[in-house]
């Protein structure tokens, strides 16, 4: 299947949930997301600065922060510096609203750098692959930044296997509402 009709029946299968299966879903996502910060921060320091990038979803994602708004982490959005380039912002968890998808953070929150990193996608498959909008602003940012991949994503978005081009980042991990797929 090509790209473009993956891309239509990923935003499908997220635009077709009525209210209380999006916010059910997203929940579930959330909860399990945070259940696999919490024991990463067990183990790990990358959480140490306690900034978590993500990004505010659009009306065809998930809300996956639902759970952390609570959690003591602050998240950090990306912000476009030209058509490709990305820098992330600290901003607090109210701003990750629909109302503020258009809103040009450079300036008006510290510019950070987070290790963590929660990423959108339309489709992914259990090996970390992952299939975004097409513009390539994740992938050039994350093959230059070190950080800790999650890609986030409703169970019905996973495929078996995705066909892969050269500059494709795959995720270290993906969370969806039922399962958490770990790379390697």
């Amino acid at each position: 299947m090509e790209k473009h009709e993956l891309r239509t029946i990923g935003k499908q299968k997220v635009l077709e949930l009525d209210k209380e299966q999006r916010l059910d879903i997203s929940r579930k996502l959330s909860k399990n997301l945070k259940a696999y910060l919490e024991s990463l921060n067990s183990k790990t320091d990358l959480l140490a600065n306690r900034m978590l990038g993500g990004f505010a979803p659009l009306k065809d994602e998930l809300d996956w922060y639902l759970e952390l708004q609570e959690s003591g982490l602050w998240p950090c959005v990306p912000c476009l510096v030209d058509d490709i380039n990305m820098e992330f912002y600290k901003v607090s968890w109210k701003l990750l609203t629909k109302d503020f998808l258009s809103v040009n953070w450079a300036g008006r929150f510290p510019k950070v750098h987070p290790k963590v990193l929660i990423v959108p996608g339309l489709i992914f498959d259990p090996k970390g692959g992952r299939l975004g909008r097409g513009k390539g602003c994740y992938d050039k940012y994350l093959s230059n930044n070190e950080v800790l991949k999650i890609g986030v994503c409703s169970e019905e978005q996973i495929v078996k296997e995705l066909t892969l081009e050269d500059h494709d980042v795959l995720m270290d991990v993906v969370i969806t509402d039922q399962n958490i797929y770990r790379r390697g």
